[in-house]
């Protein structure tokens, strides 16, 4: 089921990428412009202009995307690189003792650590294509209204109604439309496979805290070869104590991290799919059969669009760094329940 849904995605996203820029001179000559889509077919092409109802789409994404990407993944990611170094080093302490699972077990926890790797590395790439995206609406729409606004210019003021112009409306907004669905569809093919790679970090340590019920385990183990040492020594080894303590703390925030991690792709998810659908029915809606060529009036159209990167160019969509203290919190409380 999850390979149909990426295969459909990825189709879709071609299709639009293909649909939007393979209609710009000279870049119609390129391979991807002639090359057939086999399983999907382009998606339709609207036939009514609605900038107004676009552009509230994107501020959507702007509003909430931006607490999502800006940021909020990196910390994320760095706090899946401790809990690899933490666990790196556990591993040697399990190759060292004499536990009599000892090679499953550090067999589970590398594989863990390479998991955590590629989950941190997938929360980078999740971040810098959602900044990427929301950067690049900005620059779109500036390019959009001069576009539009130097056609108007040309056009003869006697003809207000002219063809030429409304169809050079409609593909700039036929453009701008199919851009922006690829670009929440490559956001989502980012973000689905995190989500397994999540789950996996799950089963892994779910894996390991079975063995540790079966050799009957606890860091007591640790701890009684640190307290010996302490006893023999009055107390002089105090910063073996410290770096002990510190691992200890790394260590039992492994699923902490895991959890805001899940609990962050999961909002992240639920943002994009619910802007998909509503470019899904915005589509629909501009596709449908209808007696008026363009119900908007081209100045309304201008001055959504006007609104929206003045809006942009202002900052108004607080892309400050967002630490997930809030989501941290939600988490512990859940899993102090449990």
């Amino acid at each position: 089921m999850l390979g149909a849904i990426l295969g459909h995605i990825s189709d879709v996203a071609r299709a639009n990428i293909r649909a939007g820029i393979c209609e710009v001179p000279v870049v119609c000559l390129l391979p991807i412009c002639a090359a057939e889509v086999s399983v999907i077919p382009p998606t339709p092409p609207t036939t009514r202009t609605d900038f107004p109802g676009l552009m509230a789409i994107q501020h959507r994404a702007l509003d909430e995307l931006s607490i999502a990407g800006h940021g909020a993944a990196i910390d994320l990611a760095l706090n899946m690189k401790h809990a690899e170094l933490a666990v790196r080093d556990l591993v040697v302490m399990v190759q060292s003792s004499d536990l009599t699972s000892r090679d499953v077990l550090a067999d589970t926890l590398t594989t863990f650590i390479l998991e955590a790797r590629e989950a941190g590395r997938g929360l980078q790439s999740l971040s810098s294509k959602i900044d990427g995206t929301l950067d690049s609406i900005g620059a779109f729409n500036t390019y959009m209204l001069r576009a539009v606004e130097s056609a108007k210019a040309a056009t003869k003021t006697e003809n207000p109604g002219d063809l030429a112009l409304d169809l050079f409306v409609l593909r700039t907004f036929q453009s701008s439309f199919a851009w922006f669905a690829s670009a929440i569809s490559d956001i989502i093919l980012e973000a689905v496979p995190l989500t397994s790679q999540l789950e996996l970090l799950e089963e892994r340590l779910a894996t390991v805290h079975a063995i540790a019920l079966q050799e009957d385990l606890i860091n007591s183990i640790v701890l009684d070869d640190l307290l010996w040492t302490l006893w023999t020594r009055l107390g002089g080894n105090r910063q073996q104590r410290r770096d002990l303590e510190n691992r200890a703390s790394l260590l039992q925030n492994v699923q902490i991290f895991r959890s805001v991690a899940v609990a962050y792709v999961a909002s992240t998810m639920r943002t994009l799919t619910t802007i998909d659908a509503e470019l899904g029915e915005l589509r629909d809606r501009l596709s449908a059969p209808s007696v008026e060529r363009n119900a908007i009036p081209l100045e309304v159209q201008l001055e959504a669009i006007q609104r929206s990167a003045l809006r942009i160019q202002q900052g108004g969509y607080g892309r400050e760094v967002i630490h997930l203290s809030w989501m941290r919190e939600e988490v512990l409380a859940v899993v102090g329940k449990t």
